[in-house]
């Protein structure tokens, strides 16, 4: 109980070192005045900004996820709208002399994709102290060996727009592991590391969604605006592992975590973007790219320690990302293809306040301030069989 106060009161100085002090034997005490490894007072709140959360974090999420939802109604709705003005909503039906004919203005070019994929990548975990910003620790989760299936579709009612959609799901748990760092001293090198490869991604997937805008043709290389939203979410869980503390001096400490989940981490980020892109069509072989970027970025992390009974949780606003994409294609026929796709995405560094929740008493305290903040990026090479309607 004395460890879980001293998180909930110093909040981000001792956050990640909580599951640490609950597993390992007694290296809590205090070293002796002359060692350069005595600890900071952790006992007081003052200057940590520490209070009570005045609002629901939960209320605040669901008013963020209606907002969502609402902008992409609108958006939906406006590009039927769009369609129907156009007249290509739907087939329109016209009598002439007695006759009913069937009349559509533009041809519909619907195209499906299916497809395999290997992920790579790692998303960063980080606390500091919000009045100094020095970084007190940081938590890299891995992703190695992720497998993937996705699928997508494209449909294009007009000859100016066409509508993309696509997704991808992660199908086994990965080989990745994770180590967390900390700097318990100010002017040192990490005092302690705690390491574990036994960690499975619990969920992994991708969704995409964006209206594609064709402006000019160059010598049969077609150029095109995106705008579009997209989702990422990933979630990890950490079992076991090693552990290297300074209990009385730098490092002098060794040994063995228990084999039991210790932590479970989530990332997800919201993603409004616009993009520029290219196709160009050599005979039987295609070459594209897009490259996509957004200052608009709304993420969210949470970080649960079983052991101690705490969660912590940070959203995070206007972040920014930048996307690549190069494809290649190989058309057997006009309607069937193969494509080999490369993916990669950068989330930069986000910055936001934390909220502790103690599972045991319901009690909920926030920091308030730049005390966490999250990173993430991913490759990922794809091969998929394309067939057009």
């Amino acid at each position: 109980m004395a460890n879980r106060r001293a998180c909930t009161d110093a909040g981000h100085l001792c956050r990640l070192a909580v599951l640490r002090l609950g597993q390992q034997r007694d290296t809590t005490r205090s070293l002796p005045p002359a060692e350069v490894m005595q600890p900071a007072d952790f006992s007081s709140r003052d200057g940590f900004q520490l209070n009570r959360r005045p609002e629901k974090r939960g209320e605040m999420m669901r008013a963020k996820t209606l907002n969502r939802i609402a902008l992409a109604v609108t958006g939906a709705s406006a590009f039927v709208l769009v369609l129907a003005n156009c007249g290509i909503a739907a087939p329109q039906q016209q009598s002439i002399q007695g006759k009913t004919t069937l009349n559509i203005h533009h041809p519909i070019v619907v195209t499906g994709r299916l497809g395999a994929g290997y992920l790579t990548g790692e998303s960063y975990e980080n606390v500091y102290d919000p009045d100094s910003g020095r970084k007190i620790s940081q938590l890299n989760w891995d992703l190695s060996d992720i497998f993937m299936v996705g699928g997508g579709l494209s449909i294009q009612p007009v000859s100016w727009a066409k509508l993309n959609m696509d997704i991808w799901l992660k199908i086994n748990d990965g080989d990745g592991d994770m180590v967390d760092y900390d700097w318990f001293v100010e002017g040192l090198d990490w005092t302690h590391r705690s390491y574990t490869t036994d960690v499975d991604l619990n969920t992994g997937y991708m969704y995409d969604i964006n209206v594609e805008f064709p402006v000019f043709d160059l010598e049969g290389t077609e150029f095109s605006l995106f705008a579009g939203y997209k989702y990422d979410k990933w979630e990890w869980e950490a079992t076991g592992g090693t552990y290297i503390y300074s209990t009385y001096y730098l490092r002098d400490t060794i040994g063995t975590l228990p084999d039991e989940t210790g932590i479970t981490y989530e990332q997800w980020y919201h993603v409004p973007y616009i993009g520029i892109g290219f196709k160009a069509d050599l005979t039987r072989v295609t070459l594209s790219g897009r490259f996509i970027a957004s200052p608009f970025v709304q993420a969210g992390d949470k970080d649960q320690h079983h052991l101690r009974n705490l969660v912590f949780e940070e959203d995070f606003d206007n972040g920014t990302m930048i996307g690549v994409d190069l494809n290649g294609g190989y058309h057997f026929t006009d309607q069937l293809a193969l494509l080999f796709k490369y993916h990669y995405q950068k989330y930069n560094e986000m910055k936001g306040e934390t909220t502790i929740t103690d599972q045991v008493t319901g009690e909920q305290y926030y920091i308030s301030g730049d005390a966490a903040s999250i990173e993430h990026y991913s490759h990922l090479f794809s091969l998929a069989m394309q067939y057009t309607f």
